[in-house]
């Protein structure tokens, strides 16, 4: 028996770090409480983990503005759990225009359903998105 759960642990890390290795993740954000547009991917290069958001990014402007990657699905995500079980990845850089990201590594991405802009001080969630597989 301890066998087969030794064996069954070594192939979920795995499979774990081969879906990982040639992954890449894309989306768009939607509003949730406040205006939030805008294409982002996450993707791995040779130095890590890195959320990116493209040129066509606008947020409306607001207090202790961060990223998260959320164990919830974007669909029941609100202020009050936004942040809950939640992966922080940075402080909003600025409210238009492309920006990066360094996410911390070793990351599972499958305990991970969403990408959300959230206001952490005032527990208000801006918008988000579903973490999708663009592979």
């Amino acid at each position: 028996m301890k066998m087969k759960v030794l064996l069954f642990s070594m192939l979920a890390v795995l499979s774990v770090a081969v879906v990982q290795a040639g992954e890449s993740f894309s989306g768009a954000f939607e509003k949730k409480s406040k205006s939030v547009s805008g294409n982002w991917i996450i993707e791995k290069d040779d130095q890590g983990w890195f959320l990116k958001v493209d040129s066509s990014f606008k947020a409306k402007n607001g207090p202790d503005l961060k990223f998260f990657l959320s164990p919830i699905a974007f669909a029941k995500t609100n202020g009050k759990n936004a942040a809950q079980g939640g992966l922080f990845i940075g402080d909003l850089k600025a409210t238009k225009g492309e920006q990066v990201y360094r996410l911390p590594s070793g990351i599972d991405f499958a305990a991970y359903q969403s990408v959300l802009l959230h206001c952490e001080k005032y527990s208000v969630l801006w918008g988000g998105s579903p973490l999708v597989s663009k592979n």
